[in-house]
């Protein structure tokens, strides 16, 4: 079924009204003209439409590639961890020779002025057993005893060249008694300050044994 065409509905509607001929066809042209204007709208405002739809699009992607190939920038608000700056640690240069000179002065500064002396003889060297743990003993207590007011003094009758001035030494330190007339070949023994005897040790007693008496005899 056919619709009736729109000039035809403006046609019968004015029909009613027995206007002129020419007045309908003006009717008819502005009805037309409306139409048309109508349609012209629309147009425009679909192509207004789509063209602010482009721009934005458009302008979208102009910001989306600025954005990208903008640099970060590193933000200086940014909360980093801080850390403590490394300190450096320097280790104090020791002075070896005024260490060893400070430790020999700090020895004879414990040790107490000379009271007593420990002296050992020897007749002959190390190949007799008996002279060899003489030595070996007597090196022992002057470790040991070396906080105590004693004078450490050994002398080996053994030895020809230097015999003369160990002789000489003796005499001079009023040793002569020990020695005079002995026919022991090696012993220890703890006298005054005048060569006077206190005490003879054995080798065979040991170290710390003799050690333990001539403590007992300083400081009674």
């Amino acid at each position: 079924m056919n619709h009736p065409s729109y000039e035809s509905e403006i046609q019968d509607h004015y029909a009613n009204f027995q206007l002129k001929e020419e007045l309908v066809d003006k009717i008819l042209d502005a009805g037309q003209f409306a139409a048309s204007a109508r349609r012209w709208k629309q147009i425009a405002i679909a192509a207004s439409i789509g063209l602010a739809a482009m721009i934005v699009l458009t302008i979208g992607l102009l910001f989306r590639g600025s954005s990208e190939n903008q640099p970060i920038a590193k933000s200086t608000n940014s909360v980093e961890p801080k850390t403590k700056p490394e300190r450096k640690i320097t280790a104090p240069v020791i002075d070896q020779s005024r260490n060893t000179n400070q430790q020999a002065t700090e020895k004879k500064q414990t040790t107490l002025p000379a009271q007593y002396r420990l002296v050992a003889f020897r007749s002959h060297s190390d190949a007799c057993p008996h002279c060899r743990a003489t030595g070996i003993v007597y090196h022992e207590l002057e470790e040991s005893l070396d906080k105590t007011p004693l004078a450490f003094m050994e002398f080996d009758l053994s030895n020809n060249e230097l015999r003369e001035k160990t002789d000489q030494s003796i005499r001079q330190l009023q040793l002569e008694p020990l020695v005079e007339g002995r026919s022991e070949t090696a012993f220890i023994a703890l006298t005054d300050l005048n060569g006077k005897p206190i005490q003879e040790f054995k080798p065979s007693m040991g170290s710390k044994k003799i050690a333990e008496q001539v403590r007992k005899l300083i400081h009674r």
